[in-house]
């Protein structure tokens, strides 16, 4: 249960932070050595930010580059940039693709083989970040409600 916590809050980051069809582009600022300290003398906290933008290739990013500001300017400038970003499965959706990028998991191995699928236990269809207390905009309360929140 936890890693399907863990990886519903992972792909909903990821899918606030810009998804709408298969994973195509991955933008990663992450730590290269150990966190320095913080001014105060604690540990700076080790981070990656993953940004995936679906159907950005590398081409268009480069063009659109030197408009970018505030952090994704900073991200794209002081971060780790893969322009070469490829996924190894076949066809891929959403939600499994967003799951491989920040995993590096194929979809049968992460826990979200796509973004809907059956549950086994409960013979129930599934979205990958189903949260039952929402409700979509349609006014439906379902088991099936959107959500970055998998409880």
């Amino acid at each position: 249960m936890f890693r399907s916590r863990l990886l519903a809050s992972a792909l909903g980051l990821s899918l606030c932070l810009g998804a709408a069809a298969p994973a195509a582009f991955a933008q990663t600022a992450a730590a290269q050595t150990a966190a320095p300290a913080a001014q105060d003398g604690r540990a700076a906290p080790s981070l990656i930010v993953t940004v995936v933008v679906d159907q950005l290739s590398a081409n268009l990013f480069n063009q659109y580059r030197s408009q970018f500001t505030g952090g994704l300017k900073t991200l794209a400038d002081q971060g780790m940039v893969s322009i070469n970003g490829y996924q190894t499965h076949g066809v891929t959706v959403t939600c499994a693709g967003h799951s491989t990028v920040l995993t590096g998991a194929h979809p049968a191995r992460s826990g979200i083989p796509a973004n809907d699928w059956l549950d086994t236990t409960t013979g129930q269809e599934t979205y990958c970040l189903a949260a039952p207390q929402n409700t979509l905009a349609h006014g439906k309360n379902t088991d099936t409600a959107r959500s970055v929140r998998n409880s």
